[in-house]
């Protein structure tokens, strides 16, 4: 727990956490999970319930790390918007003029993608997510992996007019990837821990897992709640960032911080910068710049997801109140508790119920154990399928 104070509010979902976590566990056999609740006074609350592993029977607590997935593009995206405050890169540049390394395959727009189209999923880019290997050190770099040398279908090209719609691509993050890489002379991974991570004091998160030392990593777990391998991506920006619940609450507050830099609290990004990370693209697509935004009763939500094999999170904030939640899961029925920890911080803290429709547009929808174990086994097949081509 961090901080003592609490309004009657706080005290209120601390309490009904308390008592429906645990039931939501066994109702889903997931085995681990910790969350927090911010206030952006620097007041949040940590909760830890359940097993790292679950043969092993270790204990969640503050220091556990979970593998975050997607919710590593804010942050990722945090690190492209210091360098554009810093005027070593330009939002509306086209993204080619910053990479040596590697090129986009030819197609009518490879040259004509902007860094803002990227950072919001307008550029038109494939890709979807990634699968990750089990191999630690898998020989791949980011290149190989932006050319589909690992995964035919993980190949990055520009399949469409950018600015025509959202077109969700880790592909894309990928080329910020990269174009860090290239313009600071730094690994990625180092690069996002000395300017970013470091910074808003997220010790306990790094992109690199050779970094972890002796700190505990859950482990994910299937729909049935066997443990998965451990899966690796070279494609950190998009999907690699491990962290604690506890850090991404520093990170949050630095979102909801907007009144003031050179804080404690946002020691990094000027609060014009944050606002336009908080914006809509454009008013017909619910993503800014690294975040889905979103309007719910009248509230704007600023999330995202992640949902890497065997872990589930998500981030969620209302800027204007300075709220937010943070929720990491070690299992892929991690959704499930979500869905329902959502339902019940949206009643709470932002006095609205969640439409389906918003479920889906924030992409906490719940899903039967059957269906999810189904998508287990798809991925699965046509990983081994592309591995072979």
């Amino acid at each position: 727990m961090i901080g003592l104070g609490g309004t009657t509010i706080f005290m209120k979902i601390g309490d009904e956490i308390q008592e429906v976590v645990p039931k939501l566990l066994r109702k889903y056999n997931v085995p681990g999970i910790s969350l927090s609740i911010i206030h952006a006074d620097g007041e949040s609350y940590n909760y830890n319930y359940g097993y790292v592993d679950k043969k092993n029977k270790d204990l969640v607590h503050t220091f556990t790390r979970f593998q975050v997935a997607s919710v590593s593009k804010p942050i990722t995206a945090w690190g492209i918007l210091k360098l554009v405050e810093d005027k070593m890169l330009d939002l509306d540049s086209h993204a080619v003029e910053y990479i040596k390394k590697w090129r986009l395959p030819e197609s009518d727009y490879h040259n004509n993608i902007t860094i803002r189209q990227i950072l919001s999923h307008t550029a038109g880019l494939s890709v979807s997510g990634y699968y990750g290997t089990t191999t630690r050190n898998s020989g791949f770099n980011i290149v190989d992996s932006l050319m589909g040398k690992a995964r035919t279908k993980e190949r990055v090209y520009v399949k469409q007019n950018p600015s025509e719609r959202f077109d969700y691509s880790g592909g894309g993050y990928s080329i910020l990837q990269l174009i860090i890489e290239e313009i600071t002379g730094m690994s990625f991974s180092d690069f996002m821990y000395v300017h970013i991570l470091s910074p808003l004091g997220m010790s306990n998160s790094t992109f690199n897992p050779d970094r972890m030392g002796d700190v505990i990593l859950t482990s994910g777990h299937d729909a049935f709640g066997k443990r998965l391998p451990h899966r690796y991506y070279v494609e950190q920006a998009a999907a690699g960032l491990y962290t604690t619940s506890q850090d991404l609450t520093k990170f949050m507050i630095a979102n909801m911080r907007q009144d003031r830099v050179d804080s404690i609290l946002n020691p990094l990004l000027q609060p014009s910068t944050i606002k336009l990370m908080h914006t809509r693209i454009r008013r017909d697509i619910p993503y800014g710049l690294g975040f889905s935004v979103n309007t719910i009763n009248k509230t704007r939500i600023v999330s995202h997801r992640g949902a890497n094999m065997g872990w589930q999170s998500i981030i969620s904030m209302v800027p204007d109140k300075g709220i937010g939640i943070v929720i990491l899961t070690n299992s892929n029925n991690g959704c499930n508790v979500i869905h329902e920890l959502m339902e019940i911080w949206f009643r709470d803290q932002v006095n609205a119920s969640l439409s389906e429709f918003n479920k889906k547009l924030m992409n906490i929808q719940k899903r039967h154990p059957i269906s999810i174990k189904f998508v287990e086994k798809w991925q699965m097949i046509t990983h081994q399928l592309n591995m072979k081509k």
